[in-house]
């Protein structure tokens, strides 16, 4: 009889003795894919510098793209999008078993490439974000898009891995080659040497837990038969077309007539939606008010079969240490662990003794707020400081 699987999440290959929830990252098994996917749409809602700069990234390398489709320039753009390679560092997605970045090889980054600069939607000018093209390129669906996005921000991703490393205890490796990093001033792909944790599946790049999501903001099933087939109706009742039946209620026509007449695939949505892009602006203009969360604790353990988060352990390992200088380092460690499960989604991204004042102080702990550029009544703005209790000898 075959043995248990050993657990192979990051947490304990590297011994950080931490729960998932006290980790600003997702705590990912190296051997297989955990399901969850970047979203650009939750590196817009962080509204943080680092998020920023990651929509920056993305934006710039979609428009060029784009642009260059519009031109025909499509062998430029054919080029660009061959540089996507599968980011199996991430430990994202939907593969079976081992890590295989399934979404993005050769192959379908030439499919890419091909249903952009053959689709009318391109062209027009109807996509206008990396997310619309779930909705209107065939052969586009989440994992792709999250593929392509690992792709994009693979230079903040490792800037971003190095500093959890470093906090962490988690060995880095030098002279690791990083993968195509997109260059927004110079408009192309870069590649360098960097320092990465390695593993024995490859190296290793973190995802911030804050913009992984289950699934996209868009939906195409969704989109055509709650907005698009319901335009349709409207217009085949005023046209008085012979799909229309007549109820004690009034005139009606049925969706599965429609989606018989029009079809119900992709083919059919990207068809419809080119004739009337009113509604595809509204679609989108709906889905920007609603909330898209970031997983909570219990949709994040849910999909890595971990346990409830032990709040109890958490405080006591706060409260049963001793005062004084010899302790200060493991109180450090142990209220952020606290306070980054505590406040998480709201504060992220945890960071050491971060210096202030040119280096004349250092913070002991600061983390940055979650959705606000704005500054709040402390006027700190989107950082908050955490200054350790001077009874604990600092």
């Amino acid at each position: 009889m075959a043995g248990r699987r050993r657990n192979q999440r990051v947490s304990t290959i590297y011994k950080l003795k931490r729960s998932q929830a006290t980790l600003d990252f997702v705590d990912v098994d190296v051997e297989r894919d955990t399901k969850v996917f970047i979203s650009p749409r939750a590196l817009t809602l962080m509204q943080t510098d680092w998020g920023d700069g990651c929509v920056s990234l993305v934006q710039s390398f979609f428009e060029t793209v784009l642009q260059l489709i519009k031109d025909g320039k499509n062998a430029d753009a054919e080029a660009l999008l061959q540089e996507l390679r599968e980011p199996n560092e991430t430990h994202l997605g939907m593969s079976q078993g081992k890590s295989q970045g399934r979404a993005l090889g050769d192959e379908s980054a030439h499919d890419v490439w091909a249903a952009l600069s053959q689709s009318a939607a391109a062209k027009s000018g109807l996509i206008q974000d990396l997310e619309d093209t779930v909705l209107l390129i065939h052969g586009i669906s989440v994992d792709i898009v999250s593929d392509i996005t690992t792709n994009i921000i693979r230079g903040p991703l490792i800037e971003y891995t190095q500093e959890q490393a470093k906090q962490l205890g988690i060995p880095l490796t030098q002279g690791v080659p990083s993968g195509p990093m997109w260059h927004p001033g110079r408009g192309e792909w870069i590649t360098q040497f960097v320092e990465l944790p390695m593993t024995k599946t490859g190296k290793l790049l973190l995802v911030p837990k804050a913009i992984v999501r289950r699934t996209s903001l868009y939906d195409m099933q969704y989109y055509y038969r709650h907005y698009m087939l319901e335009h349709m109706q409207r217009e085949e009742i005023k046209a008085g077309s012979a799909l229309v039946t007549m109820l004690k209620k009034g005139p009606k026509v049925h969706k599965k007539d429609l989606i018989e007449k029009y079809g119900g695939d992709k083919k059919a949505v990207i068809e419809q939606t080119l004739k009337r892009p009113a509604v595809l602006d509204e679609y989108r203009k709906e889905m920007g008010k609603r909330p898209f969360l970031p997983l909570s604790h219990e949709d994040l353990g849910s999909v890595e079969g971990e346990k409830a988060t032990d709040w109890d352990g958490l405080l006591n390992a706060v409260t049963s240490l001793g005062t004084g200088a010899e302790h200060a380092g493991a109180y450090e460690k142990a209220i952020e662990a606290l306070l980054t499960a505590l406040f998480y989604p709201d504060l992220v991204h945890p960071v050491y003794q971060h210096e202030i004042h040119q280096g004349r102080k250092r913070i002991d702990i600061k983390y940055t707020r979650v959705g606000t550029h704005k500054q709040d009544s402390l006027g700190v703005g989107n950082v908050i400081h955490m200054w350790t209790p001077p009874w604990q000898g600092h």
